[in-house]
Formats: C-alpha cells, structure tokens, sequence
C-alpha cells in the first residue's frame, strides 16, 4: 500500500482545498515553516545511535535533569543551531512538570528519533524496543503500548512543532497566527482524534486487513516499515497525514465542539485568539503527560500520576471491546522500559535513615522510605544494574514458560525456570531447554569459558586480534535474532567497549571500568545459565538439591561501577535504594568500586556473603586512604536491609581486607574481574597465585570470543 508521488501530492492538493474552506488559507506556508524550523535545528547531523548513548548515560529513572541535557546539546550541535533547538526543547511537552527543571528521557529520545539521522534500520530497532511485548519478543497489535508510541510520533511534529512557530513570532500576512492556532486546536483536540488516527495508521502499515497474524516479530517488523518507506520516522509525512485526517474529520463533523491547546498559548496579545475555558486550564497539566504519545511510563518509575486513573480507564475502555490486556510481565529493554500502567513512585523521608558521621564524605544523604513506599519499588532504568534486569528477565521467561512459583524462588534465583513438568516436558533435555533459553551459540560459549586456554585458543586469540587492530572499528555478529538475555549482553557490549579500549587492554595501559563491567555482564549470563541448568534438572527430577549431580550454583548478584558511583549522589537517590531491594535474596553480592581522579586513582571489588554476614574486600596495599568504603558498603547493607524490612547490626558483620599482589591500577582492574570470576565458579579465592598477564590473556580472549562466537 505504498503511496506513489502522485497520490501523496493529490492528498496534498485536497488538504489545501479543504483548508481554504475552513479559512486556513496559510497552511501551505504553514507546513513549510514547520518542516524549515525541523532542519533549522541541526539535529539531522547528529547519529541516532550515539545521541541514545548520551541520553542514557545521563538519566536516571527517565528523567534528565536539565542542565545534563544542555551540556549534551552544546557539544553535540554546533553554535549556530543551539539557539534553534533551545525552541524545541523548552516546550512544556518534553519536561516533567511544571518547574521545567526534570526532561521526561523518552519523549527527548523519540524527538532524536525522528530528527537525528542514521540508519532507518536502527531507528527501527530503537521503536520496537519501545514497543515489544516482551515475554514473546514481538509487537502485538492493537496494544496500548503500540497506540501510545504512534501517537507520540505523530503529536511532536505536529503539535509540538506547531506550538515552536508561535514562540518564533515572526507572521507574514496579520492573520497567519490565527491560522496556526486554528490548525493547532484542530491538532489538539480530545484524546481520541490522535488515538483514533493511530489506530488507523497501524492498521494501514503495521497490521492491514489482510495480514493474518496479530503480532510482528523484529525481522518482520522491519520488513514492514522498509515496506512502507519507514513513514512512521518520517515527520513531515507523519504531520501531513494527520492534517488531512483532521480535516477529513472536520469535514465531516467529527470533531468535538470544545477544543484545547496542550500548553498555554506561547502568544495571546490578540484577545480573539484561543481563550481555554476553566475546565480546559485543568486539563492542559494532563493534556501535556496524557497518553497522547507521552512516552514517560516506558521506564520503571512512577512520574505520572495524574496519569493514573487516565490510564486505567483507558485499559478498562480497551479490554471492554476485546483489546488485548496490558501487559504485565514486561521486562527491560537495552534502550526502554515501557509498563502500561504506571507505578507508585518512591516518596523519600530523609529523616528516618541515619548513618554514622564518618560516612559523610561518601554519602552526603541521609535515607529512609516508608514500609508501604519500599514495597513500591520499581526496577532501575536501562544500563544500570545488570542484577536487577536478570532478576526481571527470570520472571518474565518463567511467565512465559507459564511457570508456577512462589517464595523465594519468584524474585531471587538467577534462571530460575523450573516451572511445572507439564511445562518442561516439551523439552527432550537440559541441552535442548538451554538452547531454547539462551541460543546454542552462548550456550557453548558459557560452557568453555572457564577452560583453560590452549594453544588453538592462544592462535585464535593472535588472529582475530590482529583482525580488530586492522579493522576501522569492533564488528559484532548479527545478534538482533538473539534471545533477549544475550542480545542485552551484546547492546550492553557494543556500548561499552571500542577497538581502542581492547588494544589499550592488552597493552596494559587502560584505566578504564568499562572491561570490569562488561565482563561482570558476561559473568552475570553465565551465572544465569548455571542456575537455569540446576533448576531444570532439580524440576525434572524432583530431587533435593543435595541429591542432584554437579555444583548447586550460587546466587550472585553483580553490582556495576556506575551504581558505586552514584551512591553519595543526591539525585541518585531514589535509583540506589531501588537497587538494594534484592539486596538480600541473593548468597553472594559482587560490589565493583572504581575512583579516577586527578590525584586519586583506585580499583577493587568487595564480596559480600548475605548467608555468613561476611565481607571481604580486595585491594592493592596503599599509602593512603582517602575513601571510606568499609563505611560505604555497610551502609549500603543497612539500607538493604531495611528495604527487607530486616534489623542490621553492623558489630555482627565479619570484615576483612586482602591484599592483591599487583603493581599499578590498570593491574587492579584484571584483579576484579579475576575475583568476580573465580566468585561465579564458587572456588575459594586465593590471591597469592594471581597471575596477571595470564588472567589479562583469559579476560581479553573471552571478550574477543563474543565477537567472533560461532
């Protein structure tokens, strides 16, 4: 159903006819300002892949604070373009609430989306992560998730952009601002003109009349826009089409009698223009975080509420004409989380939590949340905490096993997977279910990786190195097919890590936490695939885990750098404590420290034993010590424990500090990863028989393996 040239250009002939009956006769110039005030912004100059890296590496719970997203447009954009995009940009739309203090990261993301250039494909790949059911890893149709990413689409080229050319003031004839608020009321009337124009829209591309199936998977999904010219990243066409749906609808008396603006008129000196009668004024505050395309609930946190019952009543409305259900076991996504429903956000009382004074330097905040508060915990955002996705990915796959669990098991164990035997029987054995888990690649991989190398690992290692040190830049397998676990591992790698980090590695000069985390990601996986191999074989056999051949895997949480980081950060806050609440559950916790400053550079990692009450830290012999991080790590253990609703005495606490015989920092990094790794194979680590060199050859071969995994 593609659109030739001459059927687009006779919708647009008819569009303007209709126009000049209803008395726009300036749309034409209209449409061209709106598309000249897209470009004016710069942003076609700027990749869509490596603005998303900047955006996530300054939110937290979606949400920018403004100042980050000033600093990241100053860079990107060149001078003469910032003044533009500062139009866009302080549009009430994109912010959090009324202070225009706090960016919503989702609709600053879709904006980038449509005006950033890049490869049609990965601007694909970035939609259907926002729009994937992901307990089935494909787009459903006529899902609220699916409705509210079109509208999205369509509101911020229309409306959004509508609302920049008033804040321009620049009319030519008189009457030409009335024109724009004419066609910006038309844009915006009730919800359902915009829901209604989404449905159709994906009911043409997406999901026609003859296409059979109800869902899309991600090859068929891009298969689909690649079809359709990739409308649904066009803005231009995106706005057009609209319009003449509006139009068609006016004609028609379709519209609603009341109309209204989704923010205040930027201009109101002419007393006839668009007056909001009182109950509009009320719903502008809505209007502007509506499911109008408002994107803000993608990420595990409640900034919404008055989103709340619009939502609920949007669902009931939706399951009442035989909609598919919201989804309820979404899980996170490298780029979003979308939930359908928003959840209750976490109300800090700063006076309840209270630390010892020797902590200030590390933690600047005294917290504590309320039991009903800590039970509203939501997950972190995406590239945050590996642990915390691990942990939704394991009730999401066991939803889609149709997996019956309770207790401990539900939110804790790694893979957990065991489901009923009605379940598992549909697998002829452990292999098999792995396989169907994780992918056969990964599986073997996983299976290896604690090998010692030989010499035909040693001659792979020497060639595809010298591959990488040739090529432009790092080339990963296609892993878009991928299980969603290892296809997380290798967005997350992919992020993380360049052809430079590698050479700098294996040449012993990279001071850098990006190959402690990553390679704590591949740990995490491995871990999974350990417990899910337990756990099926535990389900099949119906033994105790005493009676089951092979080592009863432990469950470890790995905690990142970026976490560490941010705990003496106010405005982490909330994300930290979201962290800690399966503190916990799990035997072992991994917590990665990494300090570079200007005259302070320092690497180690503290391994926490929940079951002992132990805690060992690994570190070089130094001098000095400026960094409280026994401090730190207890009070981290304090808050988790409150989170669980658990007393915590730090007396009871087993303590101690090993040296590492290393010699520098960058040494101190291979260290970590060592530690983590002998920790996931559950031997007792001995660090007196560290070899460095040998351990940097194991750590840079099982990285390069990813890349060249068969």
């Amino acid at each position: 159903m593609q659109c030739c040239c001459s059927k687009q250009r006779k919708e647009l002939d008819y569009l303007f006819k209709d126009a000049q009956k209803y008395n726009l006769k300036n749309l034409a110039k209209i449409m061209e300002d709106c598309q000249n005030e897209e470009e004016g912004t710069g942003m076609k100059s700027i990749e869509i892949m490596s603005i998303v890296s900047e955006l996530m590496a300054i939110q937290s719970l979606g949400k920018i604070q403004k100042k980050e997203l000033v600093r990241v447009f100053r860079t990107i954009l060149p001078k003469q373009n910032q003044s533009k995009i500062k139009l866009f940009m302080t549009n009430n739309y994109f912010f959090m609430n009324e202070t225009q203090q706090v960016y919503d990261f989702n609709k600053v993301t879709l904006f980038c989306i449509l005006y950033c250039c890049g490869d049609n494909k990965d601007k694909t790949r970035l939609i259907f992560n926002i729009v994937q059911n992901y307990s089935n890893q494909c787009v459903v149709n006529n899902t609220q998730k699916l409705i509210q990413a079109v509208e999205t689409l369509l509101f911020i080229p229309s409306v959004v952009v509508s609302e920049v050319l008033i804040q321009t003031q620049r009319y030519n004839p008189a009457d030409y601002d009335h024109d724009l608020y004419e066609l910006i009321q038309m844009y915006s009337h009730e919800k359902d003109v915009l829901e209604d124009f989404a449905k159709d829209m994906i009911g043409m591309y997406l999901f026609p009349p003859h296409y059979k199936n109800q869902f899309l998977r991600e090859k068929e999904f891009t298969e689909r826009m690649k079809e359709f010219k990739y409308i649904f990243l066009n803005p231009v066409q995106l706005r057009e089409k609209f319009t003449i749906y509006i139009f068609d609808r006016k004609q028609r008396g379709m519209l609603p009698i009341q109309t209204r603006l989704t923010s205040k008129p930027l201009i109101n000196d002419n007393p006839t223009l668009y007056k909001p009668s009182s109950t509009q004024h009320k719903q502008e505050g809505l209007a502007r975080n509506s499911a109008r395309g408002s994107l803000a609930n993608l990420l595990p946190n409640d900034f919404l509420k008055s989103y709340s019952q619009e939502s609920a009543r949007e669902e009931k409305k939706a399951m009442t004409k035989g909609n598919a259900q919201p989804d309820q076991d979404e899980q996170e996504s490298v780029i979003y989380k979308y939930d359908d429903v928003p959840q209750s956000s976490l109300k800090v009382d700063k006076k309840q939590y209270s630390r010892p004074q020797s902590q200030v330097n590390v933690n600047d905040t005294s917290l504590k949340g309320s039991s009903k508060d800590l039970n509203e915990f939501t997950l972190q955002g995406p590239l945050e905490n590996p642990s915390n996705q691990i942990s939704q990915d394991t009730l999401n796959m066991s939803k889609l096993l149709n997996k019956k669990s309770s207790g401990r098991d539900t939110n804790e164990t790694l893979g957990s997977y065991r489901g009923s035997l009605y379940n598992l029987n549909r697998f002829t054995d452990v292999q098999h279910y792995l396989k169907e888990m994780f992918g056969l690649r990964f599986v073997n991989y996983a299976k290896n990786f604690f090998q010692p190398l030989g010499e035909p690992e040693m001659q792979f290692l020497e060639k595809s190195f010298e591959t990488i040190k040739k090529s432009h830049n790092l080339k990963f397998p296609e892993f878009n097919d991928y299980p969603y676990q290892i296809r997380e591992l290798y967005e997350y790698f992919k992020m993380s890590i360049t052809k430079q980090d590698l050479i700098d590695f294996a040449q012993k000069k990279l001071y850098k936490d990006n190959i402690i985390n990553v390679y704590l990601r591949v740990l995490e996986k491995i871990n999974l695939v350990k417990q899910s191999a337990f756990n099926y074989n535990k389900a099949k056999t119906k033994k105790s885990p005493e009676e089951i051949q092979g080592e009863n895997p432990k469950k470890i949480l790995y905690y990142t750098t970026t976490f560490t980081k941010k705990l003496n950060k106010d405005a982490y806050l909330e994300e930290c404590l979201n962290q800690l609440q399966y503190f916990g559950k799990y035997d072992y916790v991994m917590v990665p420290f990494f300090i570079d400053e200007v005259n302070d550079k320092r690497c180690l990692i503290v391994q926490i034993n929940n079951n002992m009450q132990q805690v060992d830290l690994y570190d070089k012999e130094r001098e000095t010590d400026n960094h409280d991080i026994s401090d730190t790590v207890l009070h981290m253990m304090e808050l988790a424990a409150k989170l669980q609703d658990q007393s915590f005495h730090d007396d009871k606490i087993d303590g101690s500090v090993e040296g590492v015989p290393v010699d520098n920092d960058e040494d101190m990094i291979v260290a970590c990863c060592h530690i983590a790794e002998q920790m996931t194979l559950n031997y007792q680590i001995e660090m007196q028989d560290l070899d460095v060199d040998r351990e940097r050859t194991k750590i840079l071969y099982s990285l390069i393996k990813l890349l060249f995994v068969e």
